[in-house]
């Protein structure tokens, strides 16, 4: 199951009640005042698969000594997806388990259905009586569909363009490079910024919403003025990988170590066929 990542427009915020027990002693359940709603007021479904469903939750602020069952309605007239073709629910009813205080709901786009330039929501109201739904949270969510690529290294190898200002240039250029296979997340270019210094990838796809890409600390380059210059991708820019496209988005800090770095450059990598490759050679692409 993928972890989801929710967009929260207006977060939830559930008051944790510490109960303090001993090991033989019976359940203690609060009577304090009793609402319940969805934990986001705004999630999104990466749709991946057609297999995986993505959980979402019913929240209760108390805990009850019996089994609560809630029901979730789609507002038809809100939403601009079509159950059975762009998603499916599988639980439209919601059970809250006697002494527990969420429950869940699941739903899963349809990924043949779905096209990465859709803009697909589907709005949900929780189905309770008027005494545990609050005014402050309220009984809606609205769920957005996002189409996602499975990582295929092999989409990665072969002949890619590299697009490319230099730390010490600030023109941007066109360049030819090479890519292999290293293993099932990672490929190594072949010299991206100067002959003799490879670069390896690591991807992780294991987030379809943030399909991520790092580069560990390397040498990159020699520089007649300071000797060899290292290079890395940097957290506080996160570089990541289309799929769809057969991209790759690079953040890269040049640096020399123990002097200071050059600063941040971006880069863009495309994989093209062969034949565009011989184009692009030829000064035709």
């Amino acid at each position: 199951m993928f972890k989801h990542n929710l967009l929260a427009i207006s977060s939830v915020c559930i008051i944790l009640l510490a109960v303090f027990s001993s090991c033989d002693s019976e359940p203690i359940y609060y009577d304090d005042a009793e609402y319940v709603m969805f934990s986001d007021s705004v999630a999104v479904v990466p749709v991946v698969t057609d297999e995986e469903y993505i959980d979402f939750h019913i929240a209760s602020t108390v805990s009850r000594p019996y089994d609560r069952h809630f029901a979730v309605e789609v507002l038809e007239n809100q939403s601009n997806v079509v159950e059975g073709f762009h998603y499916e629910i599988e639980n439209p009813n919601v059970l809250i388990k006697a002494g527990e205080k969420s429950g869940t709901i699941r739903i899963k786009g349809l990924y043949d259905n779905v096209r990465s330039t859709d803009s697909l929501s589907l709005q949900l109201r929780l189905l309770a009586s008027d005494e545990v739904i609050s005014d402050l949270y309220g009984d809606r969510m609205r769920v957005m569909f996002q189409k996602c690529y499975p990582l295929n290294i092999d989409d990665y190898t072969g002949n890619l363009l590299m697009y490319a200002s230099f730390p010490f240039s600030s023109s941007i250029k066109t360049y030819l490079r090479k890519a292999e296979k290293r293993t099932e997340n990672s490929l190594v270019i072949s010299a991206p910024f100067s002959y003799g210094y490879d670069m390896i990838l690591y991807f992780d796809g294991s987030d379809p919403l943030y399909p991520l890409v790092t580069v560990k600390e390397h040498y990159s380059m020699i520089d007649t003025n300071y000797g060899k210059v290292s290079a890395r991708t940097v957290d506080h820019t996160p570089s990541f990988f289309d799929g769809e496209n057969r991209r790759i988005y690079l953040k890269m800090e040049f640096y020399v170590r123990g002097m200071g770095n050059f600063g941040v450059n971006g880069f863009v990598f495309e994989w093209i066929t062969p034949e565009e490759a011989e184009l692009f050679e030829n000064g035709i692409l």
